[in-house]
């Protein structure tokens, strides 16, 4: 939790002494004080990577081995908005085997945040070997409220059958 925090801290920048830390259910909950009334939004608002791939979608299964995974040397880290035809946000149910085309989908098993400007810390899961919660492949995600859409900080997976589900 202490490395999320750090990236977070560094991700907000100048706003650093605006930000609020909370630990709540396994979840770090963190938004800037917007005491003047106004909404701030983290600089992730405006600078992160656009996936409008439909192959993630928890509803696509064609893939037939032939999607790209998530792991390293296929996906970058970094902030995420999910566009277009791959949805709006991560999938937050559980996905079945073979959903966006993976033997192991991911799905957040977490809270989004409700307030603008805010973030969460959060449980990614890997449907895996029948556990919807796989801890063998648990992924720490943030999830920051853009006023109207998410992005998500993602990382790539430990495994090269993993890959982010998404959903509308």
């Amino acid at each position: 939790m202490i490395l999320f925090r750090r990236i977070i801290e560094y991700h907000f920048g100048k706003y650093r002494s605006k930000l609020n830390f909370n630990s709540i259910h396994n979840q770090i909950i963190f938004s800037l004080d917007s005491s003047n009334n106004s909404t701030t939004l983290p600089t992730q608002c405006t600078s992160y990577i656009i996936n409008s791939d439909p192959t993630r979608l928890i509803s696509y299964t064609n893939c037939n081995g032939n999607c790209p995974y998530d792991s390293t040397g296929y996906f970058t880290t970094g902030w995420y908005r999910f566009t277009g035809g791959a949805g709006t946000q991560l999938a937050t149910t559980p996905p079945s085997t073979g959903d966006c085309g993976a033997s192991l989908p991911a799905w957040c098993n977490g809270t989004f945040p409700s307030t603008a400007g805010s973030t969460v810390s959060t449980i990614g899961c890997v449907n895996a070997n029948g556990y919807l919660c796989s801890s063998a492949y648990s992924i720490q995600i943030l999830i920051t409220n853009c006023n109207g859409y998410y992005v998500f900080y993602l990382q790539p997976t430990i495994s090269t059958s993993i890959r982010y589900c998404t959903t509308f």
